[in-house]
């Protein structure tokens, strides 16, 4: 062997040693190395100290960060927790926290909490202010003029003036307290959850009959209603029934008539029409808008043409397009299917399809990158629809369809929107 190593016993304790057979001088030789314990026991000790220490500063570390990350946690929920006692009880007070993860979040939309609360309480105190202003005036009124009665003297000349006066007043505050349980009843739908309640609309037509029925008694009240069901709840569908009612009670001659049926309610009379110019004028969105890009082009294709349109069907197009000429009006129109006898005549007294081929021929003669067509198939036969349909197949910019026919926008659609399941109709 080259090499030998062990432990012996002595009587001071064990010794490690180690025997190596070398040569040195060109003579065999035997190196002797030993060593007791003590250096073994030190660098064991060594040792666990050393790890023991590096754990205690590794947990140290690690403990700082995490008493670190729990204040900069802990301290913005104690800020948030003050501001939202403070908006409790009604003080104007701020919260500073800049921070862009979820805690930064929740103080945001608590910022914008308070800014709502605050707008709806200055809208509050401004209502009550006013409220108060307009019932005090006409109790003060008829108070004035109760007493005055009562003592004998009437204020407007005669009896029956002076309590036309306390009517009119009465009226007033009448209208008033109207409202107010108008904008409670609203207040109420809007913060009912209603998701997943529904409303037996034969159940909710007939109340409504039963309490209008006093309202006009020479108005007959007609009722053609199915046991049907609509989502939502009672209290919102009798709201807006009542209010439509309310309405028809003003402009009917001799009857109201309501029809129910799956997904449709329909209510009306027989009074005068509305003019469809007012009609635009009536409903105004609550919110969102639309903003046209730059360079569009918008082609539109109404479903049905102006009955009040005197002109003939060159003039129709020539009106619209002044630098053609005849040749080619005529042109145009033929191509769009229409004969000399037809391009000839009025409009008005044209078909429907063939009334539809003219507006057809305005709208493919105008340069546009965007159509909206409105029922584009209304009137129109099997060849003309055909033709309709491989013109707009090839046309190069965008299009907004209403249309009724799946056949006809089958594979020329991109999307589909059945507006059918958005809505009731009423």
């Amino acid at each position: 062997m080259s090499e030998m190593h062990g432990t012996i016993e002595v009587d001071d304790g064990p010794y490690y040693y180690l025997l190596e057979k070398c040569i040195s001088r060109g003579k065999p030789v035997i190196v002797a190395s030993f060593m007791d314990d003590t250096y073994a026991s030190e660098f064991r000790s060594s040792l666990i100290d050393s790890t023991v220490y590096v754990m205690v500063v590794a947990f140290s570390l690690i403990l700082m960060i995490l008493m670190i990350w729990a204040f900069s946690i802990i301290h913005p929920l104690n800020q948030i927790r003050v501001y939202i006692s403070q908006i409790k009880q009604g003080k104007d007070v701020e919260l500073n926290i800049k921070r862009e993860d979820e805690i930064g979040e929740v103080a945001r939309e608590l910022i914008s909490m308070k800014e709502e609360l605050s707008k709806q309480q200055n809208a509050k105190e401004e209502m009550i202010h006013n409220i108060s202003h307009d019932l005090k005036t006409p109790i003060a009124t008829i108070k004035s003029y109760s007493e005055s009665i009562k003592d004998g003297i009437y204020p407007y000349g005669d009896l029956e003036s002076s309590v036309d006066v306390i009517l009119n007043n009465a009226q007033r505050l009448e209208d008033k307290v109207h409202s107010l349980l108008y904008l409670n009843r609203i207040e109420y739908l809007i913060t009912t959850d209603a998701e997943g309640v529904v409303t037996n609309m034969k159940e909710v037509v007939e109340q409504v009959v039963l309490n209008s029925a006093v309202i006009d008694p020479d108005i007959r009240l007609i009722t053609d209603v199915e046991e049907v069901f609509f989502d939502g709840l009672l209290e919102g569908w009798r709201v807006a029934i009542e209010n439509i009612m309310e309405n028809a009670f003003r402009y009917a001659k001799t009857y109201i008539k309501i029809v129910v049926r799956e997904n449709d309610i329909r209510i009306y009379n027989d009074g005068p029409k509305m003019p469809e110019d007012r009609i635009e004028t009536l409903i105004q969105p609550l919110n969102g808008g639309v903003e046209l890009g730059d360079y569009l082009e918008t082609g539109y294709f109404e479903q049905e043409m102006d009955k009040s349109v005197a002109t003939t069907c060159i003039e129709e197009i020539w009106n619209e397009f002044p630098s053609m000429t005849q040749y080619e009006v005529r042109s145009a129109l033929a191509k769009c299917g229409l004969t000399t006898k037809h391009i000839e005549s009025k409009v008005k007294v044209l078909s429907g399809g063939e009334q539809a081929k003219v507006r057809l021929c305005k709208l493919i003669n105008k340069p546009t990158n965007i159509l909206l067509l409105d029922e584009p198939t209304n009137h129109l036969d099997v060849d003309a629809k055909s033709e309709l349909k491989r013109a707009l197949s090839e046309y190069k910019g965008s299009i907004l369809m209403v249309c009724h026919e799946p056949e006809f926008y089958d594979r020329l659609a991109t999307d589909v929107w059945d507006c059918s399941q958005w809505s009731t109709r009423i």
